[in-house]
């Protein structure tokens, strides 16, 4: 940033400062012998000197001093891809929130005027709230250049150079920063200069926090939540997290963070977003609002992080990376039974091709696995249909659906509008076809005996478009335990 003086100037006035001066209507070069530049702070200190002519004694000299700030400046933007940057964050001064596996770009600019009081800068990486501490692994930095985007590790960056260049061009330094889920901790990246002196300590002059998220909710007291999915009772406490690098006191953020939920509707989708009374900072407890499948958010400023599958499941289609949800019951009956059903997935006892207790081979089974499995976590289902009083058969999936009218005895087949919990047996109705049914799990699917295994591919999010034979499903009905 250049500093002049006003305009208009007249004729018989001379402006001299540090290595340029004014005179007659243009500016000069002057040479290095003037006055001397200094490089004790972040500022282009300079000397102005106006010199006018005023008698025969010589002429009228007048001096001050003026600090004008080296321009620079780190402006991050939301997550995106190298191709597809985020756009960038609207208040330069928040932290910038890291979620794992996520590319979010970085701008450097750094005015011309630090070319006078620096021999370049140099980007660095710390961690802990001081930004002193080692930096630590699991981070990658990528620079763009016209033709690519290669890999970089911060570090000086002198005048001079293809990146220095970059750095005080009018598009700025990019950079991009993608974090892996071992990096947890609060971290700091630090633009300083490095003064001409060769004595002279460098100076910090600009600093962007980056704040790595990993969105976690627990049962309270326990550290992590099952790898196969988080079921808590409506009159648990549960631990929201954005990140378990970092303690549950003191809280941090809390006026930048708000936590919101929506619950999933019994025809596959969900609920408007509804923000937590108590749920602000990093983390916080509550008991849900309540029983249900849940999905949670964290909005910062304007930026939405949400909990995520941490892998594959290789019962369903559903993948690493995609929303995750956590499930709430009643009553311990509906754990219990979820975690016999859940035990039995991959098994091959409930294949079509086999036979199992009294369904022969080639004959679907969901209902069989469904008696079975709800019986033995405690919730007994009688055999309503058949004849033979010694051979009688569970309900079948269009029973379960109420498209065939039956009594289930210790059964109530819910409102259509209900929304479903973990536990419950869901089924759909095929109206001249044999419907399906399986037990709900934490998630939107539901964990069921399909013709090859037990899986969890029937999902409640798919509402439209199963059919059996010609038949297509009707919407998902419930059933609840009432001994």
């Amino acid at each position: 940033m250049m500093t002049r003086p006003p305009q208009p100037i007249a004729e018989n006035v001379e402006y001299i400062y540090e290595m340029n001066f004014f005179k007659n209507g243009a500016w000069k070069a002057a040479g290095s012998n003037i006055w001397p530049m200094h490089a004790r702070t972040s500022y282009r200190q300079m000397l102005v000197i106006s010199a006018k002519s005023s008698n025969s004694n010589g002429p009228t000299l007048l001096d001050s001093e003026i600090d004008v700030p080296v321009e620079a400046r780190i402006v991050a933007s939301a997550a995106g891809t190298l191709d597809y940057p985020g756009l960038p964050l609207a208040n330069l001064l928040q932290p910038l929130f890291l979620g794992s596996n996520q590319w979010h770009r970085i701008i450097v600019k750094v005015g011309p005027d630090a070319a006078v009081v620096a021999r370049g800068v140099r980007l660095r990486l710390n961690s802990g709230a001081s930004g002193q501490s080692p930096a630590q692994a699991g981070i990658e930095f990528k620079h763009k250049t016209s033709t690519s985007f290669d890999d970089y590790v911060p570090g000086e960056i002198l005048e001079g150079s293809p990146m220095y260049d970059d750095l005080t061009s009018r598009e700025g330094l990019v950079l991009f920063v993608k974090i892996q889920p071992s990096f947890n901790q609060l971290h700091r990246l630090c633009l300083d200069l490095l003064p001409n002196g060769a004595t002279l300590e460098p100076l910090e002059i600009q600093k962007l926090d980056l704040l790595p998220v990993e969105f976690k909710v627990v049962k309270e007291g326990e550290i992590a939540a099952p790898e196969d999915g988080l079921i808590v009772k409506k009159t648990d406490t549960a631990r929201y997290r954005l990140s378990p690098g970092f303690p549950d006191a003191p809280l941090l953020l809390e006026d930048k963070i708000q936590w919101h939920w929506r619950i999933l509707k019994w025809d596959g989708t969900y609920s408007g977003w509804t923000a937590y009374e108590d749920g602000q900072g990093h983390t916080f407890t509550a008991q849900p609002e309540d029983a249900g499948i849940y999905e949670v958010k964290a909005t910062v400023e304007g930026q939405d992080f949400f909990l995520k599958r941490a892998k594959d499941d290789p019962h369903s289609v559903k993948k690493k990376g995609e929303n995750e949800c956590f499930g709430v019951v009643e009553q311990d009956w509906q754990v219990n039974v979820r975690n016999q059903a859940k035990a039995n997935l991959g098994s091959v006892a409930y294949a079509k091709a086999g036979a199992n207790d009294n369904v022969g081979k080639n004959e679907y089974k969901c209902n069989l696995f469904v008696g079975h499995k709800a019986t033995d976590g405690g919730a007994p289902v009688p055999k309503i249909n058949g004849n033979n009083p010694f051979n009688k058969y569970y309900p079948i999936a269009n029973q379960w659906a109420g498209t065939q009218v039956a009594s289930i005895p210790g059964w109530a087949l819910l409102p259509e509008q209900t929304y479903p919990q973990p536990g419950y047996v869901v089924a759909r109705g095929a109206p001249g076809g044999i419907g399906h049914t399986g037990f709900v799990d934490y998630d939107s699917a539901w964990i069921g005996a399909g013709t090859f295994n037990v899986n969890r591919k029937a999902d409640l999010r798919n509402n439209i478009s199963l059919r059996s034979g010609t038949a297509t499903y009707q919407p998902a009905r419930f059933h609840k335990y009432t001994p």
